[in-house]
C-alpha cells in the first residue's frame, strides 16, 4: 500500500504511513467513524490509555472469566467424593490446566481480533495496536499474554510502568511491540504515533 500524502509504500495490513505518518485507511471501529486529531504537520496526534483505564478493563475482564472459572469448578465440586483422594487431585490438576488455557486463549483471541480488545477493554474504549497502529497478529497477543504474565511476576512493576512512560507503555507493552489507545481516536494531543 501507498501513502496519498508521501508516496511511501507499506505494509498491506499498515493503518498509518511509517514515513509521514499519515492515516492510510478510513479511521473505523466495527463500521463507526472515529475522527482522527492531527498535528500543523499532518501526523496523527494520539491519546495513549493509561494506567487507570486499562487497570478498570482488567478488572473487567477479571470478573468475567472468574464467572467461567467457577461454572469450571461445578461439575468437581458435584463428582469428587473424597478431597482427598487421587481422584480429587486430577480433578484439581485438570481445573488448573483450564484455567490456564481458557486465560491465554481469551486474551490471546479478543485483542488479535477485528476489535483488537477484550470485553474489558472495549468497555472502557481502549484497543491494542502494534507499534504501526496495526491489528496485532495472534502469534504477537500469545507474546504479549506471557509478557504480561512476566509484568506481574516482577512485583507489578512492568505493569506500574504504564504510569511513568511516554506512550503509557508496561513492560509487556514493550517486549510484545504493542500500544494501547483511547477511543474514540483521537481527541486531545497526548503523543505521536512512531
Amino acid at each position: 500500500m501507498y501513502c496519498r500524502e508521501c508516496g511511501a509504500e507499506n505494509g498491506v495490513d499498515a493503518v498509518f504511513c511509517r514515513s509521514c505518518g499519515a492515516r492510510l485507511v478510513p479511521d473505523t471501529l466495527n463500521g463507526v467513524e472515529r475522527s482522527l486529531s492531527v498535528g500543523d504537520d499532518g501526523a496523527p496526534l494520539v491519546e495513549f490509555a493509561g494506567f487507570w483505564l486499562r487497570f478498570g478493563a482488567y478488572l473487567i475482564d477479571s470478573f468475567l472469566l472468574l464467572i467461567v472459572y467457577g461454572l469450571l469448578a461445578i461439575p468437581a465440586v458435584l463428582f469428587v467424593e473424597d478431597w482427598e483422594s487421587a481422584e480429587a487431585v486430577v480433578a484439581v490438576l485438570g481445573w488448573y490446566i483450564a484455567v490456564l488455557i481458557i486465560t491465554v486463549a481469551y486474551f490471546t483471541y479478543f485483542e488479535s481480533s477485528a476489535a483488537q480488545a477484550t470485553p474489558g477493554k472495549r468497555a472502557v474504549g481502549i484497543f491494542v495496536t502494534d507499534r504501526d497502529g496495526n491489528r496485532i497478529t495472534g502469534y504477537r497477543a500469545f507474546g504479549r499474554y506471557w509478557a504480561r504474565v512476566l509484568s506481574f511476576l516482577i512485583l507489578y512493576l512492568g505493569v506500574l510502568l504504564i504510569g511513568f512512560t511516554d506512550r503509557k507503555e508496561g513492560l509487556h507493552d514493550i517486549l510484545a511491540g504493542t500500544l494501547v489507545y483511547r477511543q474514540p481516536c483521537l481527541t486531545t494531543f497526548k503523543g505521536r504515533l512512531p
